[in-house]
This record gives structure tokens, sequence and C-alpha cells, in this order.
């Protein structure tokens, strides 16, 4: 007889799985590349930070049409995002998928949602328009979790449950983040705001509502939909995953402690300043990078020479 998932008891111990590691850090697979994502980012922002530098005081073209660099974090993830387009192109060019009808079906109505939602982040104003900013920045942290989810499944190799739950759990575990990420911003938000401080984050806040509403109203009116989803969701992990929450975290702590990291990251923006979304963008950018090359490292020394 076979027993379901929400038959095991919360308080039964949960083995924690052996993950692979990485022979120079020693660190789980998803940390270590998480870690070297986020290395390697900064190092491009500061790279790019001098640069910036040089231009605004060695030449003094700040304000003009010859600035290449206005922005070292957006100008990263200009370069970046652009060579992280060709190579998608160029992997989906090759992909068995457009061999069938079904699979260029999905391409070009895929190909016009996006460039209708690009169409209506300019229509709207697009960066000039807080609520657009706003609904960006949400929609690539949604597919920066799911991308995570995807390299830990990869990368953990066996130590990934097989049972059928396991999916389930991993998508609402990203649901349970982005609701925590967003009630942490937001509560952030409304004290920084109680104490004077008003920045572009307070004004993205506030223009989502009517600018009669006090700001307590604001922050429940934001968060209450928010808890009841996280609430939704972790019922969910708690019906579904042996040993409940801390089951999950204990079965799939890498992928936990990249989502995380992440999270840190994000809220660091109250102190750092909204660059650091960035910064995630271009990590994301810099970590299908890893994964491409070291999937190539693995393949067959005699494949690769007939691939060049």
């Amino acid at each position: 007889m076979s027993t379901h998932p929400a038959a095991t008891s919360l308080l039964t111990p949960i083995p924690s799985p052996a993950f692979p590691t990485h022979r120079r850090s020693g660190m789980t697979l998803s940390m270590h590349y998480f870690t070297s994502s986020v290395l390697w980012s900064l190092a491009l922002i500061a790279l790019l930070a001098g640069w910036y530098a040089v231009e605004k005081w060695g030449f003094h073209l700040k304000g003009t049409p010859m600035r290449m660099v206005a922005d070292p974090t957006e100008f990263g993830v200009r370069i970046m995002g652009i060579a992280h387009f060709v190579i998608a192109a160029i992997f989906l060019a090759t992909s068995p998928r457009l061999r069938m009808a079904g699979g260029w079906l999905w391409l070009l109505g895929l190909s016009a949602a996006a460039v209708l939602l690009c169409w209506a982040f300019s229509a709207a104003g697009g960066r000039q328009n807080p609520i657009a900013l706003i609904l960006f920045y949400m929609f690539f942290f949604i597919h920066a979790f799911r991308d995570e989810a995807y390299f830990y499944r990869i990368r953990a190799g066996k130590a990934v449950p097989p049972e059928q739950h396991t999916e389930a759990v991993l998508r609402w575990l990203q649901v349970v983040a982005l609701c925590a990420l967003l009630a942490l911003l937001v509560s952030v938000i409304s004290v920084r705001y109680s104490l004077g401080f008003v920045s572009v984050q307070e004004n993205a806040l506030r223009s989502l509502f009517p600018a009669s509403w006090p700001f307590v109203m604001v922050f429940f009116a934001t968060v209450a939909p928010l808890v009841v989803l996280a609430t939704i969701a972790f019922a969910r992990i708690s019906g579904q995953q042996p040993g409940g929450f801390a089951g999950l975290v204990r079965t799939h702590r890498p992928l936990v402690g990249v989502i995380g990291g992440t999270m840190a990251i994000l809220l660091a923006s109250m102190l750092l300043g909204a660059w650091t979304y960035n910064l995630v963008i271009l990590m994301h950018f810099v970590a299908w990078f890893e994964y491409s090359t070291v999937r190539i490292r693995a393949l067959p020394r005699a494949m690769r020479q007939r691939s060049s």
C-alpha cells in the first residue's frame, strides 16, 4: 500500500541528500555557481564603473551623445543581455522542436506576445512609468527563479527526489519566495516613508493607489494579498512535501540558499539603491553562460571538435 507524502508526520526527520560539490570550493554546485555569478557580475560592474569615471571626469562627457556608460549596471545588463539573446537564438534555431509544426507555432505565438509586451511597456512610458517598471522587474524575477530551479535540478542530479510532488513543491517554493520578497520590500518602504524618506521606490508604490489613501492603507492593500497567496503556497507545500516546509528546506537546501541569496541582494536595494535589481539581472545572464560552458566542456572531445 503506497503512502501519500502528506501522510508523513511534520515531525519526521528528513535526511539531507548528498549533493554534488565543486572540486575547488567544496560548495554544492548550485551555491558555487551562484556565488561565481555574483562575483563575475560585480567584477564587470566595477570595470564599467571605472569606464564611467574616465568618461565623466577624464573626458567630461557627461550629458553628451559621446558618452557610452551613463550607468555601469544598466550598461552591463545591455551588453551581456545582447550576447545572451544572440546565443539563445542560435540554440533555438538548432532545436529539434523547430523541425515540427508545433514548435514553430509556439515560437511565433511567444514572439508575438513578446512584441506586444514590449510595445505595451513603451506605450505606458517605459522606465518613466513606475507601475510598468515594477511589472517588468517582477516578470523578470519570476523568470530568474524558475531558471535557478532548472539549474538546480540538473546540477543536483540524483540528489533531487524523483517523486511526483517534487516539481510542484519547487514551484510553490518560488511563490513563497516572491511573496516574502515583495512583502518585505513593501514593509521597508512603509517604514522609510513614515520616517520621511521619499525615493523612487516610495513614489512607485504610491503611484499604484489613489493619492487620497494613507500609506498605512496602501501597505495593507499590498501586503494582504501577498500573505494570502503565501499562505496558500505554504499549505500546498505542507500537504505535499514530507516533513512540511522544514522538510523542503532540508531536502532542497541548495535551491533555498540560491533563492535566499537572491532575495538578500534585492532587499539590499533599500540601503544600496535600486542598482541591485540590475545586478540580479546581470547575474542571471552570467549564470546562463556558466551553465552553457560547463555543459559544453562535459561533451566528449570528439563531439566538441566536430562542432567547432
